[in-house]
């Protein structure tokens, strides 16, 4: 187990090229794709079947044409012994976004933050129409939003 750790902390040490960032900011450490693989593992048997990791990559804002999700599911894939997305394959296909730009795409905007949350209903507000609201200070800020 200590050599797998230690061999994934050498694959980020030659991976700073890529320059990915977390949503923090920082550059990504292997604990950030841990993290993220058991936030994608929604059934909890420790691997991410093809038809979630497509559902994700849609919620990412991700269209993968015609094969392409099947390329970059594949390509992560065989990083792994079981032949399966699971976390050892899912922490080890990071190192293949020097080599791959889907992949690159893939783990860029899931590490970023990238993830869209539609909420039904709701809308963004431009900035000037949050300074309008708010420019009342005679009351609460939460009594002069009314929308």
């Amino acid at each position: 187990m200590v050599d797998k750790i230690t061999n994934v902390n050498n694959k980020f040490l030659t991976q700073q090229a890529t320059s990915f960032l977390n949503v923090f900011h920082e550059p990504v450490t292997p604990h950030d794709l841990k993290h993220r693989f058991d936030i994608l593992n929604i059934h909890n048997d420790g691997r991410i079947p093809f038809k979630e990791f497509l559902t994700v990559a849609e919620d990412l804002g991700i269209a993968f044409t015609g094969t392409e999700g099947r390329e970059v599911y594949d390509k992560i894939t065989n990083c792994g012994k079981n032949q399966v997305l699971d976390e050892e394959a899912f922490t080890g296909g990071y190192a293949l976004v020097a080599e791959n730009e889907n992949v690159a795409i893939f783990y860029k905007k899931l590490l970023g933050g990238g993830q869209y949350d539609y909420q039904d209903g709701r809308t963004e507000l431009a900035m000037e129409q949050m300074s309008e609201a708010l420019k009342d200070h005679k009351e609460d800020w939460s009594q002069r939003i009314q929308f």
